[in-house]
C-alpha cells in the first residue's frame, strides 16, 4: 500500500515523503518513508534515515511531517 490515511487524525502518509522521527532510543532523526502497511490493526512505517539505516516505526513516533 502506498498511501494511507491514519484513522485518529486524519494524516496521509505516502512513500516518498519526508518526516522527523522519534526513535526507541530517544533519537531525533529525519527519514524518508519507504513503505506504509498495516500489522495488528496498527498502521506502521518502514523509514530509511541516517546513513543507510531503516527502521519499522509506530505512528506515535512521528514528531513532524
Amino acid at each position: 500500500m502506498a498511501t494511507k490515511t491514519t484513522e485518529g487524525d486524519g494524516r496521509e502518509y505516502k512513500v516518498g515523503d519526508q518526516i522527523i522521527v522519534k526513535l526507541l532510543d530517544d533519537r531525533k532523526v529525519d527519514a524518508t518513508i519507504r513503505a506504509v502497511f498495516q500489522q495488528d490493526d496498527e498502521t506502521k512505517l518502514n523509514i530509511d534515515y541516517g546513513h543507510e539505516e531503516t527502521a519499522t516505526i509506530e505512528l506515535w513516533q512521528v514528531l513532524e511531517d
